[in-house]
């Protein structure tokens, strides 16, 4: 990711401008707001897990959220330790494609850090039909 985008919203990046309907919900207002007005260096981990989570602008906002997993896979980031990691093991299959095979190590590497025990990373992986690196 170039230095120059952290500087500028997901909407001045072209992600996530859609017009908010009449009857919009919170959640939606929520990602509104935050592509509208949130420069990506100011996204803090909340605020991935809730962008991750529904989908938006995965290629911009993956490589910022294993920043801090890469730290703190168990991380924190609203509900519980671990759910940023859990959002991001629910991005659907179709996001890893050959482009995003470094960001899939990356993850990959952070979950081998965590207890295999853990089980929200479980009901995670098989949600999301992520399929753990085979361990030496």
């Amino acid at each position: 990711m170039k230095r120059s985008a952290l500087g500028q919203t997901l909407a001045a990046l072209g992600e996530g401008v859609a017009p908010l309907p009449g009857n919009a919900t919170g959640l939606m207002r929520d990602v509104d707001r935050l592509c509208r007005s949130v420069a990506l260096r100011d996204l803090g981990p909340d605020d991935l897990r809730l962008l991750i989570g529904q989908g938006i602008a995965l290629p911009w906002l993956m490589p910022l959220a294993l920043v801090a997993l890469e730290v703190d896979p168990m991380l924190e980031a609203d509900y519980y330790p671990g759910d940023l990691l859990v959002a991001v093991l629910r991005v659907p299959s179709s996001f890893w494609t050959r482009e995003a095979a470094p960001l899939r190590a990356r993850v990959d590497a952070c979950v081998a850090r965590i207890d295999d025990g853990v089980p929200l990373l479980r009901e995670a992986l098989a949600a999301g039909g992520w399929t753990p690196p085979a361990r030496g």
